[in-house]
């Protein structure tokens, strides 16, 4: 594709990124917007303006199948020291959360195909946290990928 030109990955604060309004045609996610994305205002104050009207975003993170019970949250805390699990969500839980922002029309939200096979990469992967969180991946059967594709639309109102 040819699109190395194109690219440019950056380290950054993500609610501060240093790009203008409608910068981008589209904006993908893998494996972090579960960290800073799960606050309710994320999407309609930081990243829908950064989209044109009409652009793509979406991203792919860890997730669970199904929104978990206190009681099921409660069994996770000795692998929750960092709170890392408890910005897990599903599919239903994300797609809600970004309709409820109105910046946005969620086109797709789907739990990735081969899920079972890339969680066990990663607890067999040299990475020493992917190998911690084996105990937590044997434990939990309900853990998937969710993936979400959205665009925006012509809206200018940020507001949820």
């Amino acid at each position: 594709m040819n699109l190395e030109h194109r690219v440019i990955p950056i380290h950054a604060d993500a609610h501060c990124l240093p790009y203008a309004e409608e910068f981008f045609d589209v904006i993908v996610s893998f494996d972090s917007y579960h960290y800073f994305g799960t606050n309710e205002r994320y999407l309609n104050d930081y990243l829908a303006k950064l989209a044109k009207k009409g652009g793509q975003i979406a991203f792919a993170a860890p997730g669970f199948t199904h929104e978990l019970s206190a009681d099921e949250l409660k069994s996770l805390q000795e692998f929750c020291s960092n709170g890392e699990f408890l910005t897990f969500h599903s599919s239903k839980w994300w797609k809600k959360l970004w309709e409820r922002t109105r910046v946005v029309d969620v086109i797709e939200v789907f739990d990735l195909k081969r899920n079972s096979e890339a969680w066990e990469d990663w607890i067999n992967s040299p990475n020493p946290i992917g190998q911690g969180d084996r105990a937590f991946c044997e434990k939990i059967k309900q853990l998937t990928t969710i993936a979400i594709i959205a665009k925006r639309n012509d809206t200018d109102h940020f507001l949820l």
